[in-house]
Parts: structure tokens; C-alpha cells; sequence
């Protein structure tokens, strides 16, 4: 492996994940200079406008967005982007040599597939083998992702319940992500970047 391509790799992965943390903290009103209230809120939801944009965020979501700023206030923006990228940077790594040592409770890979030039991770396509204790609304979520090829969206969602099935046997890595981290969700995970990342 060019330990050079993989220095430029991780330092541009980094550089990305933190702009996608802040991104994702501006959406819900939050930036590193001051913490906006939504512009209208009812019962379950609360919407918030950067620029010309609004999002919302509802029931348990407003609840962590509540921590988060806690967690900001004590700790600083700054302190809380750098800790949510490396922490998702961190698990990639982590899931891929799981991967590639058959180290992964389930034996289906993550990240990448076991069959020659198939681009869709394992992950995707046996979904429903995985022991992730589905619900039976996440069973619907999963078959509409499917049914409307929405692959990279499915795979945040598969890659979120692995990491937090992976919590039952390494909880120092694999923090159950049911808070903030949650709610940052960092949106470069998606195939292009995870064929890259495997490619190296």
C-alpha cells in the first residue's frame, strides 16, 4: 500500500468529516459563534433557517439537540466537531480490519463484498441476515430503500446499527450512538467514498 495515498486519504477523510459535522450543526441552528432558536416550533418539532434554508428536527431528536448544546457550552464547538469526526472516522477503520480478518460477529462484510467486482457492500444486499434486532419499522425502512435504489441512505442506516451492535463486544470503541452523535450523522458515508476507501 502507498502510505503516501493513505496520509492524503485519511487527512482529506478528516478535513471532510469535520465540514460535514459543522454543516450538520448549522442545520439545527448551531454554529461556532452562536446558538439560534427555531424559528417556529409546535408540539414534536421544531424547524430552524440557515440562509434560505429551513430544516426540522422532531420528538427524540429535539431532545439531543438539547445535550448537544449542552455539551457545547461545556466543552466548546470546536472540542465537539473534532470528537464526532474522529470518532466516525475511528469506527470505519476499526469495522474494516474487522472485515478483513473475519473478526465480525456476523461474518458479513461491511464495507466491501467477498464477491469478485461486486460494488454493493454484503452488507446491502443480506440486510435481513443480520442480527441488528430490527424493528418492524425498520424492516419497512429497508425494503422501501431498496425498492426506491436509495443504496446510500441504506447503508448509513446498516452502517449505524452495526456500529451499535458492535457495542456488546467492544463498548469502548463502538459508543451506543443514541445521542448527538446520532444526530450528526456524518453524511459522507456513502458507496462512492466507502469504494475509495476499500481501494486503497
Amino acid at each position: 500500500m502507498d502510505k503516501t495515498i493513505l496520509k492524503s486519504f485519511a487527512t482529506e477523510s478528516r478535513n471532510k468529516l469535520i465540514e460535514d459535522v459543522i454543516y450538520r450543526l448549522n442545520l439545527i441552528g448551531i454554529t461556532e459563534d452562536k446558538i439560534y432558536d427555531s424559528i417556529s416550533e409546535s408540539e414534536g418539532i421544531e424547524t430552524y433557517k440557515m440562509g434560505n434554508s429551513t430544516y426540522s428536527i422532531y420528538d427524540e431528536d429535539i431532545v439531543k439537540r438539547n445535550n448537544l448544546i449542552s455539551e457545547i457550552n461545556s466543552r466548546g464547538f470546536n472540542s465537539i466537531v473534532e470528537e464526532v469526526a474522529y470518532t466516525w472516522f475511528n469506527r470505519i477503520i476499526a469495522i474494516r480490519f474487522m472485515e478483513l480478518n473475519n473478526y465480525l460477529p456476523s461474518k458479513i462484510r461491511v464495507l466491501s463484498s467477498e464477491t469478485v467486482n461486486k460494488i454493493e457492500p454484503d452488507i446491502i444486499s443480506n440486510a435481513f441476515d443480520l442480527d441488528f434486532n430490527y424493528t418492524p419499522e425498520d424492516k419497512e425502512n429497508i425494503l422501501n430503500l431498496k425498492n426506491e435504489n436509495k443504496l446510500d441512505e441504506l447503508f448509513r442506516f446498516l452502517f449505524l446499527k452495526q456500529c451499535n451492535k458492535l457495542h456488546e463486544i467492544l463498548p469502548m470503541l463502538f459508543e451506543r450512538t443514541d445521542d448527538y452523535f446520532d444526530l450528526l450523522y456524518i453524511k459522507i458515508f456513502n458507496l462512492n467514498y466507502i469504494i475509495l476507501f476499500v481501494n486503497l
